[in-house]
């Protein structure tokens, strides 16, 4: 099973539904996770398998950077008097960012999907996106590529075509590892050939030759795999405070900032020609 095919994720969803398992529809449908006896059926995952990046067991280093908080929303308006239940929610809770050090991690990043993994073959899942137990049962992987050093894991599914999800999913979480001040040998990202991809890195100050793409080597294995958290997990919000801050900070700086008293103060952006959600 591919993790990135839409078909199979939507008959998912109707087969659990059918099956009256709503919940675990939602579930799958929010979360990407498989009911537990799915995964022992179909997956053979039985055991324990699985761990959070935090958990007392294991020997990964939890370093939290930003606490869990709450966030009140503002009212939200719209031309009609009736809002879309998704915009009608007042309160939330922002969870924590934080950086995980995985020693002798593993990380697979293909199909949407990205597998961290720890030395002792259980799936990291606080740090880990999309349907990740596919990866974690499988037996055909391909082979392992070694890095030596200290690699920070940054794959993520739309950050190689998607400018807002390049900056907030991959841009945006850099901040953590500086923040957690470790030293980065290698960045593992997706493919980077796009001009604000190297002009983002190049602000950074990352050079290319600590870059690899995991389009050329989608498995991998380091000294230490450092990965921080993704607010992509967190269906509820995808923007929070510190990734603006952050963004602002590395490329609005006063010599880049130019008055133009005649041009608009916001602009609108159009999903006119989006795939969907249009």
């Amino acid at each position: 099973m591919r993790p990135d095919y839409d078909e199979v994720h939507k008959n998912i969803k109707y087969i659990l539904t059918k099956q009256g398992r709503q919940d675990a529809a939602n579930i799958w449908s929010l979360e990407n996770k498989l009911p537990l006896d799915w995964l022992e059926k179909f997956l053979k995952l039985t055991g324990n398998w699985e761990i959070i990046s935090s958990s007392l067991e294991s020997n990964i280093i939890h370093i939290k950077i930003y606490p869990e908080m709450p966030v009140t929303f503002l009212e939200s308006q719209a031309i009609t008097g009736k809002l879309n239940p998704n915009f009608q929610e007042k309160k939330i809770k922002l969870a924590e960012a934080f950086v995980a050090i995985v020693p002798a991690g593993r990380g697979y990043a293909k199909f949407g999907t990205t597998a961290v993994i720890s030395s002792d073959n259980k799936l990291v899942s606080d740090v880990s996106t999309g349907c990740a137990t596919v990866i974690i049962s499988s037996s055909r992987l391909p082979p392992i590529y070694y890095i030596n050093k200290n690699v920070a894991f940054l794959p993520t599914k739309w950050g190689e075509k998607n400018y807002f999800h390049w900056m907030f999913d991959v841009v945006a979480r850099i901040d953590l590892l500086h923040r957690a001040d470790i030293k980065i040998d290698k960045f593992i990202l997706g493919s980077c050939g796009k001009n604000f991809h190297r002009e983002s890195l190049e602000a950074l100050g990352i050079s290319q030759d600590k870059i690899i793409e995991s389009r050329l080597y989608p498995h991998i294995k380091a000294k230490q795999l450092i990965v921080p958290s993704c607010s992509a997990k967190q269906r509820e919000i995808w923007v929070n405070k510190w990734s603006c801050e952050f963004l602002r900070s590395l490329f609005l700086k006063p010599q880049n900032i130019k008055e133009v008293s005649h041009q608009p103060k916001r602009i609108y952006l159009s999903r006119k020609l989006a795939s969907w959600r249009r």
